[in-house]
């Protein structure tokens, strides 16, 4: 297996700088200067590195508008998902992770404030119009330790570890019922009397889980306006689809694109764009010199039959053809496609793991 070359890390670029930057991608594509250039960070690099490929009347403008263009593009993105299709990003993960900590938090706050702290938002919400009598019922039957944090929310979670936030709201319901029905104290009780304490826990379980559910809705979709925000596999596509562009990311690191960055669901043979990803911490725009009738241009945005495109594509979504193809790039490669192994399992490299998922767009 050969090793790779080495690049150095390059350093961010002031805004509007334009410079010469390899990548082994260009090799064997005559006439191919690849550059960068230097994009307003802001916490909104990405934004801004894909407005300026896509968007003439943004390279033309002043910082002050160029701002203002982010903050409505990231908008504009905000109100494109409802809470049906936040439910269903990444396999619904991202909701249910978002989910299930409200949960916690906000079943702390509850008893807490059933104590004697002063209520939040969200838990003046959940005991609305419950008088003391059922707040004392459900901190006796569920107790927060030993009843919700121990036993309930554990067991919850595991019942739906598969499933979306809806499974995990009934699999919660089911297992506040199933405590209450492993309760000795309660086995003397009529059924009348236990079928209306079953109502009282389901009850209270419901209005934590639906405030719990809303809340993070609500904490995602002004996430999509926080420039502070990371930024995830899911805006991403977002982005694409909003300009119409399929994106391609290149680590800075290893000149190299990035093999889940660049996610195939998001590569759908649509014009291109490509973007630098620099220092772990900033985007910035990338393109090609381009020799014209009035001098040198940057061409930043690419058709799909593109040389530089199809490299792309192929080395990220078909690595079994690139020896046949482009076989300079074979070294960059993750080992299994070194070896020409087609059965041996998929690798664990460095380029099986977005920055996406785990950097902040915060520069």
């Amino acid at each position: 297996m050969t090793t790779p070359a080495r690049f150095s890390d390059p350093s961010i670029l002031p805004v509007n700088d334009t410079l010469v930057f390899y990548t082994p991608m260009q090799v064997d594509l005559d006439d191919t200067t690849i550059v960068r250039t230097g994009t307003l960070g802001e916490g909104s690099c990405l934004y801004h590195s894909v407005l300026h490929a896509c968007s003439g009347e943004y390279a033309g403008s002043s910082v002050r508008r160029r701002l203002k263009m982010v903050k409505q593009l990231r908008a504009s993105l905000a109100g494109i998902i409802d809470q049906h299709e936040w439910e269903k990003l990444g396999r619904g993960l991202i909701a249910r992770i978002s989910f299930t900590e409200n949960v916690n938090i906000i079943l702390t706050d509850t008893y807490a404030s059933i104590e004697g702290k002063r209520p939040t938002r969200s838990v003046s919400k959940v005991l609305d119009g419950w008088d003391d009598d059922l707040k004392k019922i459900i901190t006796d039957l569920l107790p927060l330790d030993s009843g919700f944090e121990k036993t309930i929310l554990p067991a919850a979670y595991k019942r739906s570890e598969d499933g979306g936030l809806q499974d995990c709201k009934s699999a919660m319901r089911k297992e506040v019922v199933k405590y209450l029905g492993a309760r000795d104290d309660l086995s003397s009780l009529s059924d009348k009397k236990l079928a209306y304490l079953k109502k009282v826990v389901i009850d209270f379980t419901d209005r934590v889980t639906d405030v719990a559910e809303t809340l993070a809705y609500n904490e995602y979709i002004a996430g999509l306006g926080d420039v502070s925000e990371t930024v995830d596999q899911k805006t991403i596509g977002l982005i694409s689809d909003k300009f119409e562009r399929d994106i391609y990311f290149v680590d800075g690191r290893t000149r190299m694109p990035y093999q889940n960055a660049s996610s195939p669901d998001n590569l759908r043979g649509r014009r291109s764009v490509i973007i630098l990803w620099v220092g772990g911490v900033h985007y910035e725009i990338m393109g090609r010199l381009v020799e014209g009738d009035y001098g040198r241009t940057v061409q930043r945005e690419f058709s799909p039959n593109d040389p530089l495109i199809r490299k792309f594509k192929t080395f990220l979504c078909d690595p079994e053809r690139v020896a046949d193809t482009y076989p300079d790039l074979v070294e960059y490669l993750p080992s299994r496609y070194q070896t020409f192994d087609a059965f041996a399992p998929s690798p664990s490299s460095s380029y099986g793991s977005s920055p996406c998922q785990s950097m902040s767009d915060s520069d």
